[in-house]
C-alpha cells in the first residue's frame, strides 16, 4: 500500500474521516495543517495573518514533502487548499492515493465550527464560490472522488471498498 491523501474544501471531513480510516486500517493518521502548527507554534489563521498566503503554502509544500517521504504508510489530511500549487499534486500523485471528499456546501456551512474556520462565516456562497474556484484543481488531484453523505464511519467505508481494502 501507499500513503493516502484526502483532499477536498474545508470542513469536507477530510479529518474525521482520515482518523476513522487510520483506525480501520492500522495506520498513522497525520492532519497536515495541525503538524504545521505545531512545528511553527502557532495557528494556520496567524500565520495567514502574519506571513501571508504565499509562506503558508511554502510551510505546506515542505511538511507534505515530509510526510511523502516517510516509509511507514499514513493516512494524511490536507488542507483545503494543497492542491493549488501543482508540486503538491505530483508529490501526492507520486507517493500514493489521493481521496478527494465531496460534501455538499450547504452540510458544510451548517455543520463546521465557523470560529475556527474564518471563511465559513461568510455563508454558503463564499464556500461555493472557494469550491467552484478549485473544483478543477480537485479533479485533476484526485485519484477517486467519495461523496461524504453520511456518517464518518459509512465514507470511511467507503473509501476502503474504493481502495479494495
Amino acid at each position: 500500500m501507499k500513503h493516502i491523501f484526502l483532499i477536498g474544501m474545508m470542513g469536507c471531513g477530510k479529518s474525521a474521516v482520515g482518523q476513522v480510516l487510520a483506525q480501520k486500517l492500522r495506520l498513522p493518521f497525520t492532519d497536515l495543517d495541525s503538524k504545521i502548527e505545531n512545528e511553527q507554534g502557532r495557528t494556520i489563521s496567524d500565520i495567514f495573518q502574519a506571513e501571508g498566503e504565499a509562506y503558508f503554502r511554502t510551510l505546506e509544500t515542505e511538511a507534505l514533502e515530509e510526510m511523502a517521504e516517510e516509509k511507514t504508510d499514513h493516512v494524511i489530511s490536507c488542507g483545503g487548499g494543497i492542491v493549488l500549487t501543482n508540486r503538491n499534486i505530483e508529490i501526492m500523485r507520486k507517493t500514493g492515493t489521493v481521496i478527494w471528499i465531496v460534501r455538499n456546501v450547504e452540510t458544510i456551512v451548517n455543520t463546521v465550527d465557523t470560529t475556527k474556520r474564518p471563511l465559513l462565516k461568510e455563508g454558503a456562497g463564499r464556500v461555493r464560490q472557494i469550491f467552484e474556484e478549485r473544483r478543477s484543481c480537485y479533479e485533476k488531484a484526485g485519484d477517486i472522488r467519495i461523496e461524504n453523505d453520511g456518517t464518518v464511519e459509512q465514507t470511511a467505508q467507503k473509501i476502503m471498498c474504493a481502495l479494495n481494502l
